[in-house]
């Protein structure tokens, strides 16, 4: 096995949120917010998959509930990043002929 405590993976995984809530800012390219959407449902469901496995393996009930708590809250963060993203790109832009300042 590695050197790697189960707090690095925590760690590592805040990095990972961090990174991705930066990468995942409003994009104007055609067709961005359905990549970002696609990318959103294929982490979620590899993260359903793992929480899966986990408690496939094992009968301790409290690493069942900590494995779908913990994939749970990544997914509802992922889902939060992925709002705010198409609230950004629904947004009319500040020269989008609505007559409003932005």
């Amino acid at each position: 096995m590695g050197d790697t405590t189960w707090d690095d993976v925590g760690r590592r995984f805040g990095e990972l949120g961090r990174r991705l809530q930066e990468a995942w800012q409003p994009d104007d390219r055609p067709g961005a917010d359905a990549d970002l959407r696609d990318a959103g449902d294929k982490v979620r469901a590899a993260l359903d998959d793992l929480a899966e496995a986990i408690s496939r393996s094992t009968n301790a009930p409290g690493v069942r509930e900590a494995a779908r708590d913990a994939t749970a809250g990544v997914a509802d963060a992922l889902a939060g990043t992925l709002r705010q993203v198409a609230d950004r790109i629904q947004r009319p832009s500040s020269g989008g002929g609505s007559g409003e300042a932005g």
